[in-house]
């Protein structure tokens, strides 16, 4: 995932500021509709009241129209910038009887005393003109007359301008504000947060001591408790860890001490007999430390808090017995243990599919056949059966040795745990190992004692899988 560019408060504030400011702009250029529409109402009011003003000076002397033009006139039009105003009288027929006639002729005649309002060129200056007839005026040749003026825009334009400008700057102050604020909020909101950031970096490397999520905003709490769930499994993975280097410390020190003292004897002694005696023994040693280092790898790669993800799918229970079998044969061999298997014992037919890793399944087939052959005595009997039971599947190991009290059935399957006064090279493991594989998938190990009144039996149940194969 690519990391943001920049902090959250950042973020955040663009999030906040970039719609603000869109607003902000819409609200600016609807203001520039607004003052050019409210500059131009109050030209067009300003120019049809000097029109007016105008018409009223008009008089007829001698059959000849004269227009008094009122001092104010250009004054009117000179704030805040002057512009320049001209008006025009003419008769019904459009003959100029006052002022310019270079004005631009209006394409209307004009119905009633209502004002006409254009736009128009005069001089190569945009201009805005009214125009409106003055029927108190007529003579006995000489009909109503149309009065027209036409000024300039500047004024217009500037007090559009002026008007805009004035609203356009107190929209951005605001805007400005507001920014400001919002920073100053975000990072008074955001305090608890940079709070927590300080307190993570300020721990020690083996400090994982779960967070406050009270500390922090309760949009920020599902973060904290994501963290703290991260925390708890970083702790069990370490916890995994440390177990394994107590473990590996623990059982290997004794083999590796009497390896050590085996070739030193080997060395200090000149009798041929007695060096190949210390081989053997050092060979037998070697064995032993390999079977508890893979012993040890199995504990640790079955545990939860290990990280290893294990492979559950369908397996035949029933493959796995024979390859386990084939692993303890010799053991069994040499101890002249009768070690036999029944499958299908309930007569179904139908093969033990069960759900699992195969190679921790085997790991824990070995490990049950492995004690229950470690532990009968010499010229015994070992069976292992797989049975279709409700619900799922068993599978039972089933010896003549001297079995478990009750009391102590619980205990063994604790590590390293020995049963006091056993005489077998075990490691105390196996039991261990059966229990934290079963659990990976997903099935349970119990103890009882052997239908014959003597010996074992380990039974482990595994439930239905919704997929079989053949």
């Amino acid at each position: 995932m690519r990391a943001p560019r920049t902090s959250l408060r950042a973020h955040l504030l663009a999030w906040l500021l970039i719609p603000l400011g869109v607003l902000t702009t819409v609200d600016i250029v609807d203001d520039y509709v607004d003052a050019n529409r409210t500059a131009s109402l109050v030209f067009d009011r300003l120019l049809v009241a000097t029109a007016r003003a105008l018409a009223q000076d008009v008089k007829v002397d001698g059959g000849r129209v004269v227009v008094t033009v009122p001092p104010g006139l250009v004054e009117a039009f000179s704030w805040p910038v002057p512009d320049r105003v001209d008006y025009r009288v003419s008769d019904e027929s459009g003959r100029t009887l006052a002022g310019n006639d270079a004005m631009p002729r209006a394409p209307d005649a004009i119905e009633g005393d209502e004002p006409q309002y254009r736009s128009a060129t005069l001089d190569g200056q945009p201009v805005r003109i009214v125009a409106f007839t003055q029927p108190g005026v007529a003579t006995a040749d000489l009909g109503a007359v149309r009065v027209e003026v036409a000024a300039t825009m500047r004024a217009r334009d500037a007090l559009a301008l002026e008007t805009w400008g004035r609203n356009a700057r107190q929209q951005i102050v605001i805007l400005l504000l507001a920014a400001l604020l919002a920073w100053i909020g975000l990072t008074r909101g955001l305090s608890p947060l940079l709070r927590l950031g300080r307190a993570v970096t300020a721990r020690s490397p083996d400090s994982l001591e779960p967070l406050d999520p009270a500390a922090v905003q309760s949009e920020l709490r599902p973060l904290v408790v994501a963290l703290n769930a991260y925390i708890a499994r970083l702790a069990q993975r370490m916890a995994a860890q440390r177990r394994f280097i107590g473990n590996a410390s623990h059982q290997l020190r004794t083999p590796l001490t009497l390896l050590s003292t085996q070739v030193h004897y080997a060395l200090a002694t000149t009798d041929v007999a007695a060096k190949d005696e210390a081989l053997h023994a050092l060979q037998e040693g070697i064995r032993q430390g390999n079977r508890i280092a893979n012993q040890l790898l199995t504990l640790s790669r079955a545990e939860p808090e290990s990280g290893i993800p294990v492979g559950l799918g369908p397996v035949v229970l029933d493959d796995i017995v024979r390859l386990a079998l084939e692993k303890v044969a010799g053991l069994a061999e040499r101890r002249a243990i009768d070690l036999g298997f029944e499958a299908d014992a309930d007569g179904t037919g139908t093969p033990a599919v069960v759900q699992g890793d195969e190679v921790l399944l085997l790991e824990l087939v070995a490990n049950l056949v492995d004690n229950a052959v470690r532990y009968t005595p010499p010229g015994g009997l070992v069976t292992v059966a797989t049975e279709r039971v409700p619900g799922g599947w068993s599978l039972t190991v089933t010896d003549n040795g001297p079995g478990i009290p009750a009391a102590e059935r619980e205990r063994v399957f604790e590590r390293f745990y020995r049963i006091a006064g056993s005489d077998s090279d075990g490691s105390g493991l196996g039991l261990a190992i059966v229990q934290e594989i079963a659990r990976a998938c997903g099935a349970t190990v119990s103890l009882r004692d052997a239908p014959r009144g003597t010996g074992l039996v380990a039974d482990v149940r595994f439930p239905d899988v919704p997929t079989a194969i053949a």
